[in-house]
């Protein structure tokens, strides 16, 4: 009975890895050749498109960083445009200077000629 049952599993393995086997395998490479052309076609189409998009961010790139120094320099001048005095600053400063001396001129002129009193 063990043996039946060995000669029986022995020959459905041959069987299968056998003939069958041995006439799928030009099929198999034929297959596995169109499939290989076909990846290859698609590798090459997807390379095309990579480098493509490579190309285009690395334009984008340069474009902004051509706008990032710009924007920089537009900041640079701002920066310098604020720390000079304008025209308010100068006239502030010109009234506060009078208001300071009129004080000083009014504080003197009381101790010159003091009030009379009632």
């Amino acid at each position: 009975m063990k043996v039946r049952l060995v000669l029986a599993i022995f020959v459905v393995c041959v069987s299968c890895a056998g003939i069958p086997a041995l006439a799928a395998e030009p099929a198999t490479a034929s297959f596995e050749a169109r499939e290989s052309a076909a990846v290859g076609a698609d590798a090459e189409k997807w390379t095309g498109e990579a480098v493509r998009i490579l190309e285009a961010m690395q334009t984008q790139q340069r474009e902004m960083a051509q706008e990032l120094r710009a924007v920089k320099r537009e900041i640079a001048a701002l920066k310098v445009a604020l720390n000079e005095p304008g025209f308010k600053d100068i006239v502030g400063g010109i009234g506060y200077i009078l208001g300071v001396f009129g004080i000083a001129f009014y504080l003197h002129a009381r101790r010159r000629h003091p009030r009379s009193g009632p």
